[in-house]
């Protein structure tokens, strides 16, 4: 299974002074690039929506952050590799299993996120009709996160299995840190033997089981960066906000949006009342005796 990178859009957008009564149709009132928000999957877009209240928060979809980037660039253990004899025969395997820390020293930093790149994760086979195919690698990530005087708790897992020839990229959800910093960061490549891949030296039938295998296979992983956020945590009370985040599977770039609303919520007179369009319709005006 070949591996694709993908990624996310994520965008908030100001409708109106607020509060108003909210969309027409619920999601039928979001259009992106003029297609109703409900003909999408919930795979491909999400969305939060709030009326614009005096006490509302951010919308799920657009927690307001500050973001900062480290660039790391630097692989996590090793591309599988062999020792081989004098006749070229495999003495020992390294499946390049290894750990790598990095520290947050910034304690206003409240969670963060982690981008891998795999450049290689492949699997050959050697042996009959699908000799010289590829198969899948598999690599297993995990991120542990330890904070000042605690010992290391593990954050996240995530099993990677395709094939990869160019620079497949992953990313972490958000990981909320906890204690008290500074926190080390610690990622691992985790040591799955023979399981690195679906084609296993221990089922050869035809070839010795001994034979070189370096070549056709990889299981390369780069920690590419680390991302440190800061929570703003903005209100912005009275105003409409449209939270989205759209796969860029859906969407290869920034679609148009548009929001069919009932507008501001305002107050209405003793002797007036509303019709089904929203107007109003007066009775007599009240007189004092």
């Amino acid at each position: 299974m070949a591996l694709n990178s993908t990624s996310v859009i994520k965008i908030v957008d100001l409708i109106a002074e607020g509060p108003i009564q909210g969309l027409v149709g619920a999601k039928a009132g979001i259009f992106l690039d003029e297609t109703p928000l409900n003909t999408f999957s919930s795979e491909d877009v999400t969305h939060d929506f709030m009326v614009g209240g005096a006490t509302q928060i951010p919308p799920n979809e657009g927690r307001y952050a500050a973001s900062t980037i480290t660039e790391i660039g630097v692989e996590i253990g090793e591309n599988y590799s062999e020792k081989l004899d004098a006749n070229n025969f495999v003495q020992s395997r390294n499946y390049g299993q290894g750990e790598l820390v990095r520290q947050i020293t910034d304690l206003d930093v409240d969670n963060f996120e982690c981008l891998f790149t795999i450049p290689k994760l492949f699997s050959t086979a050697m042996e009959g009709l699908a000799r010289g195919q590829r198969f899948d690698g598999i690599i297993l990530i995990e991120i542990w996160v330890q904070s000042r005087g605690r010992a290391y708790n593990r954050k996240y897992s995530k099993t990677i299995t395709g094939i990869s020839l160019g620079n497949y990229q992953i990313k972490s959800p958000r990981i909320a840190l906890d204690g008290v910093g500074p926190w080390n960061i610690k990622v691992k490549k985790v040591y799955l033997g023979e399981n690195h891949f679906e084609v296993k030296f221990s089922n050869f039938t035809e070839i010795d089981k001994k034979t070189s295998l370096a070549s056709g296979r990889g299981n390369q992983l780069v920690w590419t960066s680390l991302i440190e956020s800061k929570s703003l945590r903005v209100r912005y009370p009275y105003s409409a906000l449209a939270g989205l985040s759209l796969s860029t599977q859906q969407f290869s770039g920034l679609p148009t949006r548009a929001y069919l609303i009932k507008g501001r919520t305002v107050q209405v007179p003793e002797n007036a009342a509303t019709r089904p369009d929203g107007s109003l319709t007066f009775g007599d005006l009240l007189t004092e005796a």
